[in-house]
């Protein structure tokens, strides 16, 4: 599920099929997010701060098939494909992983209804072969999405 704006600047949840252009949804930004206009992700940080929750509006959706998900600490709802980018904390630091690549022992970030960000530590990833469609998101000003309340980055977008 993607977090999109309620009335009254609100929370609600749309399944990432039912997202389309324009609606407004919710995002994360934070100081030492690098600009999209620089293009390079793999930029790590040794920390997130003045972490923000800002209102984007949704300007493309690509959906794209896929053969194989993942899902993250057995829990359904934090099911992504295998190229999903994933803001991460791990033993170099603060970064978006691939989330084919997330280890045990990773720390995904989590956003609640409050825009409050925890951590949850990765205890266990599981490929799942099922076909899935899965959908890249483009959104307008920052494309970090919540999907699943997870931060992830729009390369990819989740399945939910």
């Amino acid at each position: 599920m993607i977090q999109v704006v309620a009335e009254n600047d609100g929370i609600s949840y749309k399944a990432a099929k039912d997202i389309v252009v324009g609606d407004q949804i919710w995002n994360i930004t934070w100081s030492e997010l690098v600009d999209e206009s620089m293009g390079d992700y793999a930029i790590t940080t040794s920390s997130m701060t003045d972490v923000q929750r800002v209102k984007s509006s949704i300007t493309a959706v690509t959906p794209k098939s896929v053969s194989r998900t993942m899902i993250i600490n057995n829990d359904y709802s934090l099911r992504f494909s295998l190229e999903q980018q994933i803001m991460v904390k791990d033993a170099t630091g603060y970064r978006f992983k691939i989330s084919s690549a997330i280890e045990i022992g990773d720390i995904v970030f989590n956003v609640d209804e409050n825009g409050t960000v925890s951590e949850i530590i990765v205890s266990s990833t599981q490929i799942i072969d099922d076909n899935r469609t899965v959908y890249k998101f483009d959104a307008e000003p920052t494309d970090t999405i919540i999907a699943g309340n997870i931060i992830c980055h729009n390369i990819k977008a989740a399945v939910l």
